[in-house]
């Protein structure tokens, strides 16, 4: 449903769906596109503090998902956390640096 809002332009109805969605009590793994979609809108909508949470969340369930170092890693440089946006992309092991080079 929220890819169907999200097409609509309703981007908060599509918010909603995707907070509904990762409060169902299911496995985490399940969650991550949710979770990673949400940042999308939230940080698309001005929300960097929302976003910033999402794709931390991203991190914590597979710490090896590139696309949520680097969302997240945008994310800070939109909230001028340059440091730790660098950190984020280019830190010794992350899956992005790797594929930076």
């Amino acid at each position: 449903m929220g890819i169907a809002y999200n097409r609509l332009q309703d981007t908060q109805k599509a918010i909603n769906c995707y907070q509904a969605a990762v409060k169902l009590p299911i496995y985490p793994l399940l969650k991550l596109g949710a979770y990673n979609n949400l940042g999308n809108l939230l940080k698309a909508s001005g929300d960097l503090v929302g976003a910033k949470t999402a794709y931390e969340t991203t991190i914590k369930i597979d710490r090896k998902f590139a696309i949520g170092h680097y969302n997240l890693g945008m994310t800070q440089k939109a909230m001028k956390l340059y440091t730790d946006a660098i950190a984020r992309i280019f830190s010794k092991g992350n899956s992005v640096e790797s594929k930076l080079r």
